[in-house]
């Protein structure tokens, strides 16, 4: 048996500032790595993770240059200016859910103990971190319950994020990924019966955004100074993916059609492929 454990949160100053393409999400491996920073920090074993959105307001960005140039032999020094960055943060308000693996009650009390006096101490995708003291952090025996838990103590809309990356992977003759990856997006975000069935034929696809999957490795990780906790370091490049935002209300009717758990949240998995490991963060965030 697991159990779910739902955290009420808002966190100011996030980080959404994926790639130059990419802006206005914290990106996967952001909250991920929060997720990773958890477990660390209190002792559980994660199996699967979510986040329910309630709010993600960009707040005003700044621009930042770097001044650098590349010679012949590849270091830098400080002479032309590259390109601008557009470094974004915003207020984030929802609720994480982390389904882990079961714990004695005793162990599981100590560690709840121990959440609610250390995670505000941790940063969030790079933002300051706080609990809501209403809510704060339950624990839910199944899913159902932890979701249910979400439209009782917060009666304003909440969205998840559902992988849609198989819909790149159907890319019609003439277009490229990229070009039918901005057509998806750009499609009406909401269902018009007279109007969108007719332009999209009833192929409605919901509210579609883009996001940063994951980071395709440009060379096998080594030791590289100065690296921090003295971690393998590579140079990598982000992999452009496609998510569907996803209503509590409709994602909670769609488990109780089926009556069952579906496999949820994110999973992670390293692939190797020769000399170019990728690392994948898969979205299957409440997978219908």
């Amino acid at each position: 048996m697991a159990k779910f454990i739902n955290i009420d949160l808002t966190a100011y100053g996030v980080h959404v500032s994926s790639n130059i393409h990419v802006i206005g999400l914290p990106s996967m491996t952001g909250l991920d790595g929060f997720v990773h920073n958890l477990e660390r920090h209190f002792g559980f074993v994660t199996r699967s993770w979510s986040f329910a959105y309630r709010q993600c307001d960009m707040t005003d960005g700044h621009l930042r240059i770097a001044n650098c140039e590349v010679g012949s032999n590849n270091s830098r020094s400080p002479s032309t200016p590259s390109t601008i960055l557009d470094k974004r943060t915003a207020t984030v308000a929802g609720f994480l859910i982390i389904e882990i693996e079961d714990e004695p009650q005793s162990t599981l009390n100590e560690m709840l103990i121990q959440m609610e006096d250390g995670i505000e101490s941790l940063r969030f995708c790079g933002g300051t971190l706080m609990v809501m003291p209403n809510s704060g952090i339950k624990v839910w025996g199944d899913i159902h319950q932890a979701l249910g838990s979400i439209r009782r103590l917060n009666r304003r809309p909440h969205f998840f994020m559902e992988d849609q990356e198989a819909l790149l992977n159907d890319v019609p003759d003439g277009l490229g990924k990229l070009d039918w990856l901005m057509d998806l997006i750009a499609r009406p975000k909401q269902y018009d019966k007279a109007v969108d069935q007719v332009a999209y034929e009833g192929d409605y696809k919901g509210f579609l955004t883009p996001v940063i999957k994951g980071y395709a490795l440009l060379e096998n990780p080594r030791e590289r100074a100065p690296v921090r906790c003295d971690y393998a370091h590579a140079y990598a490049e982000p992999v452009l993916s496609v998510v569907r935002m996803r209503t509590l209300l409709s994602v909670i009717a769609e488990l109780n059609a089926e009556q069952q758990t579906p496999p949820v949240f994110w999973l992670n998995e390293m692939k190797t492929e020769g000399a170019t490991p990728h690392w994948d963060i898969t979205s299957y965030q409440i997978a219908l």
